[in-house]
């Protein structure tokens, strides 16, 4: 199938969009899907703890945050790590303040996923240059060389059409299946959510995320 990730306004061309290709260079470095963290505010977990405390309180917040920063560090955890588990189906917890950015290679479904808990996605133009993967049900049903096939002919038609300047068109001769690069900006709370996804590439940004913050995701290490 042909994917739908990108509108005909993206088929326009714009001066930003010859500005762009007159002065960025494309490396060819190596393909690595690796997601990569873009950044994360905040870094430390723990400086949202006044913030949490504060509803629980009748004094300033800067009072609070001088009394915070003289806890052992045991207990800041231990009150985070309750926060999070009391108020992780609230829809106003902080959880959702938490903000994190990802320039993840990844299918049309990983991108799918991410759009249904509300994530905010700048994706480049689709190509067939990043691959894909072969499903485990194609590979289990023996349609291996079929799949692989049908991308073979999208390469061919996507090569036909760069050979006749039609880059933008090319698009249209993309897969589902095919990876593409985006920029993902979401929060915690919208992280947590794509815990049961199949998607290798948000398993890999939920295995980061739960290095960086271990007390949002206790369940993913």
């Amino acid at each position: 199938y042909a994917t739908t990730t990108f509108t005909t306004d993206r088929m326009k061309v714009t001066p930003l969009m010859q500005f762009a290709d007159k002065f960025l260079s494309d490396t060819h470095a190596p393909l690595d899907t690796t997601p990569k963290l873009v950044s994360v505010s905040p870094r430390n977990e723990l400086e949202l703890l006044p913030n949490m405390v504060y509803p629980l309180t009748n004094i300033p917040l800067t009072s609070i945050k001088e009394q915070v920063a003289q806890w052992p560090i045991a207990r800041k955890q231990d009150i985070v790590a309750d926060y999070v588990r009391d108020t992780y189906h609230n829809e106003e917890s902080l959880l959702s303040a938490i903000s994190y950015t990802w320039d993840i290679v990844g299918d049309f479904s990983t991108i799918d996923a991410l759009l249904k808990v509300g994530a905010t996605i700048a994706s480049q133009e689709c190509t067939p240059r990043y691959g894909y993967d072969i499903p485990k049900i194609i590979e289990a049903a023996d349609l291996s060389e079929q799949f692989e096939r049908c991308f073979d002919i999208s390469l061919q038609l996507h090569s036909a059409l760069i050979g006749s300047n039609l880059s933008l068109e090319s698009q249209y001769a993309t897969l589902l299946g095919h990876r593409q690069r985006s920029l993902v900006t979401l929060s915690a709370k919208q992280l947590a959510q794509v815990q049961a996804t199949k998607s290798d590439t948000l398993h890999k940004v939920l295995e980061r995320a739960s290095e960086l913050h271990p007390l949002l995701f206790p369940d993913i290490l």
